[in-house]
């Protein structure tokens, strides 16, 4: 067995270029490495000289000392973040070069062409059952590492769903689960058994945490208050029965989910339209037919044009927007239920137009307007 070494050594060699992180492995253990290869070259003799059991198989201590070898070569590759296909262009590789300096060792000592078969066929079989050894492994530690991280995402979501929570556990169970955690999130609902919904949904993740409930399936997504984060979460869900809701610090998202949760139910009503629907934009319908705890909410996005305004004229301007919704842009009734001059009403309807342009003529925030003034 002198020219194992060499063997490895050569081996090594042809792959640096193809897979250096075996190479690596091969300087790193090469004491473990020579004794199973050692083992192996001492198989394939034997079974060049006579008819046996196939190299690497069978209970032999050598036999698993190359399996779990091999098996953790496969672990080590995913946990590296290599891919699969390299780690078998590696294994290509080896038998190659195996190969080489079997079959030169074999035709020195005079091995007649039908032992020679024979022994080419073992040294493939074996490289094969090492290659499958090493897929199995990487395999198995994908499986286990997915599952584990699976659990520590499950956990997390869980937490940001309970009002229970506290912010250093979520930030610890995001830690583990490798998840950042965002300034923004949303929740995003639909109902359980809705196929086409689910694979939209799968189409948040990784980045978003999935979920489920009795009354329905979700995912936490990390947001932007951007009209290109609502333009690409349109565009992922475009089609599907599914309620974005409210954008809310990770703190608030159990208020967040609950308000989605009441989006979903006024969707399956047909109250709320759209596919999907964004709860932001129907908060006035929300409010009428189930939450009045979103009307600070609905006072925030549709008065916030008024905060440009000085405080002087802040208040008259907002008595004037109220009243001005109320008797439907009737300039002469405002004028006398404010009992000013008809002429301040326009002064003030003309500024109330510059601070809230062309939404002034849509019905929906003229609603939602009429909502935030009256009921505050």
């Amino acid at each position: 067995m002198a020219g194992v070494p060499a063997m490895l050594a050569d081996v090594a060699e042809e792959m640096r270029d193809v897979a250096p992180e075996y190479a690596a492995v091969l300087a790193e253990r090469d004491a473990e490495v020579l004794e199973a290869a050692v083992a192996a070259m001492q198989r394939l003799v034997a079974q060049a000289a006579e008819p046996g059991p196939l190299p690497g198989t069978g209970p032999d201590p050598a036999a698993r000392i190359v399996q779990a070898l091999f098996e953790e070569v496969g672990r080590s590759q995913w946990r590296a973040g290599y891919p699969l296909p390299t780690l078998l262009a590696a294994f290509q590789v080896g038998a190659r070069v195996a190969w080489r300096h079997v079959s030169g060792a074999a035709l020195a000592t005079g091995v007649d062409p039908a032992r020679l078969a024979a022994l080419a066929g073992a040294v493939f079989q074996l490289v094969d059952q090492l290659s499958s050894a090493s897929a199995a492994g990487y395999l198995a530690e994908q499986e286990e590492r997915g599952l584990a991280q699976q659990r520590l995402r499950e956990e997390l979501v869980q937490l940001l769903l309970s009002d229970r929570s506290d912010s250093g556990a979520v930030r610890r169970a995001a830690e583990l689960a490798r998840w950042p955690l965002p300034e923004l999130a949303t929740v995003v609902l639909a109902d359980p058994d809705d196929e086409a919904a689910r694979a939209a949904l799968s189409r948040l993740e990784p980045a978003g945490l999935r979920f489920r409930t009795p009354t329905g399936q979700g995912v936490v997504v990390p947001a932007a208050d951007t009209a290109e984060w609502r333009e690409r979460t349109a565009r992922l869900l475009d089609g599907t029965a599914a309620v974005v809701g409210p954008l809310v610090p990770t703190a608030n998202l159990p208020l967040g989910a609950r308000i989605a949760s009441v989006g979903l139910d006024l969707h399956r009503q047909g109250l709320l339209r759209g596919d999907p629907v964004f709860v932001a934009e129907h908060i006035g319908t929300l409010l009428v037919h189930r939450e009045p705890r979103l009307l600070e909410a609905l006072r925030r996005r549709r008065l916030a044009p008024l905060e440009s305004a000085s405080p002087g004229i802040r208040a008259a301007l907002r008595e004037t927007l109220r009243s001005w919704l109320v008797h439907m842009g009737d300039t002469a009734k405002v004028a006398v239920e404010l009992q000013v001059h008809p002429q301040t009403v326009r002064y003030r309807l003309a500024r109330l137009r510059e601070l809230y342009g062309a939404a002034l003529e849509d019905p929906e925030i003229r609603l939602e307007l009429l909502l935030a003034l009256a009921w505050g």
